[in-house]
């Protein structure tokens, strides 16, 4: 076992890892929005291909069988349902988002989701965050809207656009 100081720059290794990987995966997916009809067309051979990754790699590690088991645990598929239904409606509301709007101005509001998880953290597994990792987690999110703000003073047009799009496709699906 690494020190626990080792352990949390690996923890930032793998952090950074994440974000420089789902900044792909968003300028990817804002491509793939011209090649298919619908967000729901796109955001399942997201999923699909995740899960094949996904199974590839529990083959190669030998623990396909533990997934099996899993699956005979019913409080553990009750946590993966849910979780994957939650994944799939997230998915598809941020598609949309993609399509409809620059990701200049659809991805800074991600920066919510570390206040978010502070909450949700405390309240569904009981971690206490610390006042520096508040303070840190308020500057992040207050620094990623500043810059939006900032870079976004001439996407006001942009976001008008976007507004009228999406009603005008709610308009023609019927909706309010």
């Amino acid at each position: 076992a690494l020190p626990q100081s080792k352990m949390t720059y690996v923890g930032y290794y793998w952090a950074f890892s994440a974000a420089v990987s789902n900044g792909v995966i968003d300028t990817m997916r804002k491509q793939a929005n011209a090649k298919f009809t619908s967000n729901v067309e796109l955001v399942a051979l997201l999923e699909i291909t995740n899960i094949a990754v996904l199974l590839v790699v529990l083959a190669l590690q030998g623990q396909l069988s533990d997934l099996v088991a899993g699956c005979g645990d019913a409080h553990l598929m009750r946590f993966g349902v849910g979780s994957a239904v939650l994944k799939v409606g997230s998915s598809l509301v941020y598609q949309r988002a993609l399509q409809l709007s620059p990701m200049s101005l659809s991805v800074p509001y991600l920066a919510f989701t570390p206040m978010l998880l502070l909450v949700t953290s405390y309240f569904l597994l009981g971690e206490k965050p610390a006042a520096n990792g508040v303070a840190g987690v308020l500057v992040m999110t207050a620094g990623a809207y500043a810059l939006n703000l900032v870079s976004g003073k001439g996407n006001s047009k942009v976001l008008e656009k976007v507004m009228e799009r999406e009603a005008a496709a709610a308009a023609a699906a019927g909706g309010s």
